[in-house]
Protein backbone atom coordinates (compact mmCIF):
# COMPACT_ATOMS: atom_id res chain seq x y z
CA UNK A 1 0.00 0.00 0.00
CA UNK A 2 1.50 3.59 -1.25
CA UNK A 3 0.96 6.55 0.72
CA UNK A 4 1.23 9.66 -1.47
CA UNK A 5 2.27 12.82 -0.38
CA UNK A 6 -0.68 14.33 -2.28
CA UNK A 7 -2.57 17.44 -0.72
CA UNK A 8 -6.57 15.77 -0.29
CA UNK A 9 -9.92 17.10 0.33
CA UNK A 10 -12.86 14.74 1.57
CA UNK A 11 -15.88 16.07 1.45
CA UNK A 12 -18.94 14.21 2.96
CA UNK A 13 -21.54 16.39 0.92
CA UNK A 14 -24.87 17.18 2.89
CA UNK A 15 -26.48 20.26 4.05
CA UNK A 16 -24.01 19.50 7.01
CA UNK A 17 -21.04 19.07 4.59
CA UNK A 18 -18.02 17.28 6.73
CA UNK A 19 -14.22 18.07 5.48
CA UNK A 20 -10.94 17.07 5.85
CA UNK A 21 -7.85 17.65 5.10
CA UNK A 22 -4.61 15.39 4.58
CA UNK A 23 -0.97 16.05 3.34
CA UNK A 24 -0.09 12.40 2.72
CA UNK A 25 -1.08 9.83 5.50
CA UNK A 26 -0.95 13.11 7.61
CA UNK A 27 -4.56 14.41 8.48
CA UNK A 28 -3.92 18.23 9.30
CA UNK A 29 -7.24 20.25 9.39
CA UNK A 30 -11.02 19.31 9.64
CA UNK A 31 -14.41 20.25 10.34
CA UNK A 32 -17.87 21.02 9.17
CA UNK A 33 -19.73 23.87 7.56
CA UNK A 34 -22.97 24.99 6.10
CA UNK A 35 -22.93 24.08 2.51
CA UNK A 36 -25.12 26.90 1.51
CA UNK A 37 -22.30 29.35 3.15
CA UNK A 38 -20.34 29.65 0.11
CA UNK A 39 -17.84 31.82 1.86
CA UNK A 40 -16.98 28.31 3.91
CA UNK A 41 -16.77 26.25 1.53
CA UNK A 42 -14.17 28.60 -0.39
CA UNK A 43 -12.20 28.95 2.88
CA UNK A 44 -11.85 25.56 2.92
CA UNK A 45 -11.64 24.98 -0.50
CA UNK A 46 -8.29 28.23 -0.40
CA UNK A 47 -6.81 26.19 2.32
CA UNK A 48 -6.40 22.52 0.83
CA UNK A 49 -4.89 24.89 -2.11
CA UNK A 50 -2.15 26.56 0.05
CA UNK A 51 -1.73 23.43 1.45
CA UNK A 52 -0.97 22.41 -1.66
CA UNK A 53 1.27 25.16 -2.65
CA UNK A 54 3.05 25.59 1.12
CA UNK A 55 6.45 26.93 0.97
CA UNK A 56 9.36 24.75 0.61
CA UNK A 57 7.11 22.03 -0.96
CA UNK A 58 9.09 20.47 -3.40
CA UNK A 59 6.23 20.98 -6.45
CA UNK A 60 7.37 18.92 -10.13
CA UNK A 61 5.02 20.91 -12.22
CA UNK A 62 7.17 23.77 -11.51
CA UNK A 63 9.95 24.86 -14.04
CA UNK A 64 12.08 27.46 -14.51
CA UNK A 65 10.78 30.80 -13.32
CA UNK A 66 7.53 29.82 -14.27
CA UNK A 67 5.50 29.19 -11.43
CA UNK A 68 2.25 26.81 -11.89
CA UNK A 69 0.27 25.86 -9.05
CA UNK A 70 -0.26 22.64 -7.53
CA UNK A 71 -3.81 21.35 -7.11
CA UNK A 72 -5.37 19.04 -4.40
CA UNK A 73 -7.46 15.67 -5.17
CA UNK A 74 -10.90 16.09 -4.44
CA UNK A 75 -12.53 13.37 -2.68
CA UNK A 76 -16.03 13.15 -2.39
CA UNK A 77 -18.82 10.16 -1.81
CA UNK A 78 -21.04 8.91 -4.97
CA UNK A 79 -24.58 8.59 -3.80
CA UNK A 80 -26.13 8.00 -7.22
CA UNK A 81 -25.33 4.23 -6.59
CA UNK A 82 -26.87 3.66 -3.00
CA UNK A 83 -30.42 2.15 -3.20
CA UNK A 84 -33.58 4.55 -3.25
CA UNK A 85 -35.05 2.34 -0.19
CA UNK A 86 -31.93 3.83 2.31
CA UNK A 87 -32.70 7.34 2.16
CA UNK A 88 -35.55 8.16 4.88
CA UNK A 89 -37.03 11.63 2.64
CA UNK A 90 -37.34 12.98 -0.93
CA UNK A 91 -35.63 16.42 0.82
CA UNK A 92 -32.58 14.36 2.00
CA UNK A 93 -32.18 12.57 -1.57
CA UNK A 94 -32.16 15.48 -3.44
CA UNK A 95 -29.95 17.92 -0.38
CA UNK A 96 -27.30 15.71 -1.43
CA UNK A 97 -27.59 16.21 -4.98
CA UNK A 98 -27.35 20.14 -4.11
CA UNK A 99 -24.73 20.19 -1.58
CA UNK A 100 -22.95 18.07 -4.17
CA UNK A 101 -23.47 20.52 -7.04
CA UNK A 102 -22.09 23.44 -4.98
CA UNK A 103 -19.13 22.15 -3.86
CA UNK A 104 -18.58 21.13 -7.34
CA UNK A 105 -19.54 24.78 -8.67
CA UNK A 106 -17.23 26.35 -6.08
CA UNK A 107 -14.33 23.89 -7.17
CA UNK A 108 -15.37 24.94 -11.09
CA UNK A 109 -14.82 29.24 -9.67
CA UNK A 110 -11.13 28.31 -8.74
CA UNK A 111 -10.56 26.73 -11.66
CA UNK A 112 -9.62 22.94 -9.97
CA UNK A 113 -9.35 20.30 -12.37
CA UNK A 114 -11.86 18.35 -13.30
CA UNK A 115 -9.65 15.16 -13.20
CA UNK A 116 -8.31 15.36 -10.05
CA UNK A 117 -11.50 14.94 -8.65
CA UNK A 118 -12.94 11.09 -7.22
CA UNK A 119 -16.15 10.32 -6.43
CA UNK A 120 -16.48 7.14 -4.49
CA UNK A 121 -18.90 5.00 -3.37
CA UNK A 122 -19.86 4.47 0.49
CA UNK A 123 -19.06 0.50 0.39
CA UNK A 124 -16.10 1.23 -1.72
CA UNK A 125 -14.06 3.58 0.84
CA UNK A 126 -16.28 1.84 4.06
CA UNK A 127 -14.68 -1.72 3.02
CA UNK A 128 -11.41 -0.18 2.24
CA UNK A 129 -10.94 2.08 5.32
CA UNK A 130 -13.31 0.79 7.88
CA UNK A 131 -13.07 -2.94 7.03
CA UNK A 132 -16.94 -3.36 6.73
CA UNK A 133 -17.90 -6.30 4.78
CA UNK A 134 -21.34 -7.03 6.19
CA UNK A 135 -24.66 -4.63 4.58
CA UNK A 136 -25.13 -2.72 7.99
CA UNK A 137 -27.27 0.04 8.89
CA UNK A 138 -26.43 3.43 7.70
CA UNK A 139 -26.62 4.71 11.63
CA UNK A 140 -24.03 1.65 12.20
CA UNK A 141 -21.95 2.86 9.73
CA UNK A 142 -21.22 6.31 10.87
CA UNK A 143 -20.89 5.14 14.04
CA UNK A 144 -17.64 2.96 13.20
CA UNK A 145 -16.68 5.71 11.00
CA UNK A 146 -16.67 8.19 14.26
CA UNK A 147 -14.26 5.78 16.06
CA UNK A 148 -12.14 5.22 13.17
CA UNK A 149 -11.79 8.97 12.94
CA UNK A 150 -11.48 9.75 16.04
CA UNK A 151 -8.94 6.97 16.72
CA UNK A 152 -7.01 7.85 13.41
CA UNK A 153 -7.15 11.33 14.43
CA UNK A 154 -7.32 11.87 17.92
CA UNK A 155 -9.74 14.28 17.93
CA UNK A 156 -12.98 13.92 20.02
CA UNK A 157 -15.48 14.07 19.93
CA UNK A 158 -16.63 13.98 16.31
CA UNK A 159 -19.46 14.22 14.41
CA UNK A 160 -20.16 11.89 11.87
CA UNK A 161 -20.18 14.18 9.13
CA UNK A 162 -16.25 15.30 9.75
CA UNK A 163 -15.57 11.20 10.69
CA UNK A 164 -16.64 10.63 7.06
CA UNK A 165 -14.90 12.97 5.37
CA UNK A 166 -11.67 11.81 7.21
CA UNK A 167 -12.15 8.70 6.09
CA UNK A 168 -12.83 9.39 2.48
CA UNK A 169 -9.49 11.79 2.89
CA UNK A 170 -7.66 8.80 4.15
CA UNK A 171 -9.20 6.29 1.47
CA UNK A 172 -8.64 8.99 -0.94
CA UNK A 173 -4.45 9.37 -0.15
CA UNK A 174 -4.14 5.00 -0.12
CA UNK A 175 -6.89 3.82 -2.69
CA UNK A 176 -8.00 7.07 -4.65
CA UNK A 177 -4.47 7.78 -5.96
CA UNK A 178 -4.24 4.37 -7.48
CA UNK A 179 -7.56 5.28 -8.99
CA UNK A 180 -6.84 8.52 -10.53
CA UNK A 181 -3.47 7.26 -12.20
CA UNK A 182 -6.14 4.27 -13.42
CA UNK A 183 -8.78 6.82 -14.71
CA UNK A 184 -5.00 9.05 -16.24
CA UNK A 185 -3.65 5.74 -17.98
CA UNK A 186 -7.07 4.80 -19.00
CA UNK A 187 -7.42 8.63 -20.47
CA UNK A 188 -4.28 8.54 -22.51
CA UNK A 189 -4.78 5.36 -24.73
CA UNK A 190 -8.18 6.67 -25.27
CA UNK A 191 -6.93 9.79 -26.74
CA UNK A 192 -4.21 7.60 -28.62
CA UNK A 193 -6.38 4.97 -30.16
CA UNK A 194 -7.78 5.19 -33.61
Amino acid sequence: MIIHDRVILGVDQAINSGWSIRVGSRPVQSGELDVWDWEARRYVLRLAFDFANRPGRTLPSNRGNRWIPEWFVFVYEDHGSAPLASYKTTPQVLSLGGSRNLWLDSLNRMGHPQELRINVTSRTWRTKVLGLKAALRGDECKAQAVRWAEDHTGKRPLHHDEAEAICLSHWGSVDGMSELEHMRWVGAYRNTSP
